[in-house]
């Protein structure tokens, strides 16, 4: 490397974080290269390049890139978290767990870090360990909601507990941040509703979700306009659907969030022939290209009817091939991306061989376990009963479209009857999968797969129908929820 060439580097590395930060991967990419041509060991550019490619949702490229650049430069406590992080996003929780105790080791005070390592346990089965991670994390910071709600979320709360009157304290305390308030709640709208108090659980549930609310941005209208034209784009499939095989055949697990879809997954990924992908990104990925490509036509979905063999066929081979880096082998993969119920009729086109596995519950149960829960992200319009109760409606009408246009290609799965007669319903999955009978699929609690959903402490548990008939429990305090649904306006 030339003297030239070492001045150079940090201009051209501060020209790709530029690239990077106004979100044009491709040429911070390119940028980065360039560095690397001639400075291979520059630490930072290697973990921009890696941080590019978790971004582009190449989160294994990520890992490689950014375990080599906390390698090029040990003392870099940051760039070993973003490096946990992504080998929780490939699923490799030991490595993550590993990396986390490693930061552990420099910062042992670090509530943050603990929290991390709570939930990378929580996700992996050890919710012994995650206990554990979680009350240290508390201990240094008592203030901490965050680790306070996932660690509500990891037991049963008794009269008398005093972390009760801990988290009581605290949401009181004066000065406390919103993110704080809005964690402490939820955490005591679970102690609550443990304890039978079912007014004092909805109190902090409702004090928790209107704060929520004001931190976020949902519009109803945009989502009612958008199921309304993919209905209309999809009143009929159009001809041009593909008609080749595809290898591993891919079932795709869609519905609502809280509605079952982590324990169907875990049944069917029970089976001999099955691998879960998880909740794979590539798909909606794809529609977004599609819809950048159908501008001229309409965009996606009105312009779905105009697209040509030839694309439809470079979409459906672009997805296999990211799947086919996930199946491990298995002739069938799961995918639980549970937007995709957005696009079933584009599935069916472009995946002929695909199954879609519809889950649904009880709607007022299936509403409230939403309105009852922290998401990380997403789910905006879950802090409002009104608003929960007409995007459910909507999210209802497209199902039944795509029920009515898919015939025997989808498949709902009810999860009242599968926790009522489990053997029942899961032969009857099988079947439609095309699958043999493999009685480990009537034990999904064994699987020690890491699960990074909002159910990833419940499905460790045996099937169990104690969440039936939750949301009538609670029915006097959902009255605008219960509305909401019944309205056909």
């Amino acid at each position: 490397m030339s003297p030239a060439d070492s001045d150079s580097t940090p201009q051209a590395f501060s020209q790709a974080q530029g690239r990077f930060q106004a979100q044009q991967y491709a040429e911070a990419e390119k940028l980065c290269r360039n560095i690397l041509e001639d400075n291979p060991d520059h630490a930072p550019t290697v973990h921009l390049l890696g941080t590019i490619a978790r971004a582009l949702g190449f989160a294994e490229e990520g890992v490689r890139l950014m375990a080599q650049a906390c390698d090029l430069d040990p003392a870099n406590t940051g760039w070993l978290s973003d490096l946990a992080q992504c080998q929780r996003e490939v699923g490799d929780h030991e490595a993550a767990i590993a990396s986390a105790k490693r930061l552990l080791q420099r910062k042992p005070g670090n509530a943050q870090v603990w929290a991390d390592l709570g939930t990378l346990y929580t996700e992996a089965g050890d919710l012994d360990a995650a206990r554990e991670a979680l009350n240290e994390a508390v201990r240094l910071v008592p203030g901490f909601g965050d680790a306070w709600n996932s660690l509500a979320r990891l037991k049963r709360f008794d009269s008398g507990d005093p972390t009760i009157e801990i988290m009581t304290a605290e949401v009181a305390r004066p000065g406390i941040a919103t993110n704080e308030v809005i964690s402490f709640n939820y955490a005591l709208g679970k102690a609550h509703e443990d304890l039978g108090d079912d007014e004092g659980a909805m109190e902090h549930y409702r004090a928790g979700a209107v704060a929520k609310r004001k931190l976020i941005d949902y519009d109803f209208d945009a989502y009612r306009d958008l199921i309304e034209s993919t209905i209309n784009a999809f009143a009929s499939l159009p001809e041009r659907a593909n008609t080749f095989s595809s290898e591993p055949r891919p079932v795709f697990i869609v519905g609502m969030p809280r509605s079952g879809s982590t324990l169907v997954e875990q049944i069917i990924s029970r089976h001999g022939e099955v691998t879960s992908a998880g909740e794979l990104t590539a798909f909606p990925q794809l529609v977004g290209k599609l819809d950048q490509l159908l501008t001229s036509r309409g965009g996606y979905p009105a312009g779905v009817a105009q697209m040509t063999s030839g694309e439809l066929e470079q979409m459906s081979k672009a997805y296999l091939e990211y799947l086919r880096g996930k199946a491990s082998g298995s002739p069938v993969a799961t995918d639980k991306m549970l937007l995709n119920y957005l696009c079933c009729g584009l599935i069916a086109m472009a995946l002929p061989d695909a199954r879609i596995i519809h889950c649904e519950r009880d709607p007022l149960d299936n509403c409230f376990s939403c309105y009852t829960t922290l998401f990380g992200t997403g789910q905006e319009y879950s802090y409002e009963l009104s608003e929960l109760g007409r995007h459910y409606r909507w999210y209802r009408k497209l199902m039944q479209h795509w029920q009515t246009l898919l015939g025997e290609r989808m498949l709902t799965v009810r999860y009242e009857q599968l926790v009522e007669n489990p053997e029942l319903v899961v032969r009857a999955l099988l079947e439609f999968l095309g699958l043999e009978w493999d009685a480990a699929c009537l034990n999904p609690a064994v699987d020690r797969r890491p699960v990074r959903t909002a159910s990833m402490a419940q499905v460790r548990r045996p099937l169990y129908a104690s969440s039936v008939g939750r949301g009538r429990r609670f029915a006097p305090y959902l009255q605008a929820l219960i509305e909401a649904l019944e309205n056909e306006n």
